[in-house]
């Protein structure tokens, strides 16, 4: 696949919090690689985001951002909204094959008193599959953690409006 020939040639730097521990590249935008310029052609063009509002009903402006992330054994993302301003819709592309059992899935809660409360949506990732939400304050979502020595390559980022 051309995207992770692309990913191959970026740097990825760990990131380590309380809340998360795994690899990301620096904003992707800035790429010399012409396959993600390609990409990021599509994903700001006009076309995707007219579709992109005509499915959410949200306004949306042409800025977007991207990175890609490495999630390996023992990488996480604790639960959180994504949101900050402008951030109207999250969205993440799989790029690679997890099975249940290497954890990495993207995990959806619902809400109670505007505090994540149960899981209620878990995603086992496929490489191909596009996934996006409303970024809102009741967005509650995670990356479970990865359990095996399989990667979970993903590129990620937000439209916003």
């Amino acid at each position: 696949m051309a995207l992770l020939q692309a990913l191959d040639k970026q740097e990825f730097q760990p990131k380590q919090a309380d809340l998360f521990q795994f690899l990301q590249t620096a904003d992707l935008l800035y790429s010399d690689d012409s396959v993600l310029k390609e990409f990021i052609s599509v994903f700001s063009s006009t076309e995707l985001i007219n579709l992109m509002q005509s499915v959410t009903k949200l306004k949306l402006n042409k800025k977007i951002d991207l990175f890609a992330s490495i999630y390996q054994d023992t990488d996480f993302l604790l639960p959180h909204d994504d949101q900050l301003s402008g951030r109207k819709i999250a969205f993440m592309l799989y790029l690679n094959d997890l099975d249940e059992k290497d954890g990495g899935a993207l995990a959806f809660y619902g809400s109670k008193n505007k505090t994540a409360d149960r899981i209620v949506k878990r995603i086992i990732p496929r490489a191909g599959t596009l996934v996006f939400f409303e970024v809102s304050a009741l967005s509650f979502h995670t990356v479970e953690e990865m359990l095996t020595d399989t990667q979970r390559i993903t590129l990620s980022g937000w439209f916003y409006g």
